[in-house]
């Protein structure tokens, strides 16, 4: 995972609040 947690958590909370964003792009899984 290239992508720092901490901006994971941010982009998740985004994610929350933003209907459509894509969720893949903040997987930690990938």
């Amino acid at each position: 995972n290239p992508i720092p947690d901490e901006i994971l958590v941010i982009f998740r909370n985004v994610n929350m609040n933003t209907p459509g964003y894509p969720v893949e792009v903040v997987s930690s899984e990938g």
